[in-house]
């Protein structure tokens, strides 16, 4: 369950990183889907931090360095 239902609530890119590994661990802890799709559903909120951070340019950078 989400920590805040604020829609004005703030994070930072780390605390943005910290949520998405909770999220992560409840997806595997349900048992309710398969290793593939939940790193479809990991993986592209990472590149997207990464491209809010400044570390990935989609028109130029190799998604995993």
């Amino acid at each position: 369950m989400p920590r805040s239902t604020d829609p004005e609530r703030t994070y930072t890119i780390r605390q943005l990183y910290v949520e998405l590994a909770r999220y992560h661990q409840t997806l595997e802890d349900t048992g309710n889907h398969s290793r593939s799709t939940i790193e479809s559903y990991v993986t592209h909120p990472v590149r997207f931090l990464r491209w809010l951070a400044g570390d990935y340019d989609p028109r130029r950078s190799d998604p995993w360095p």
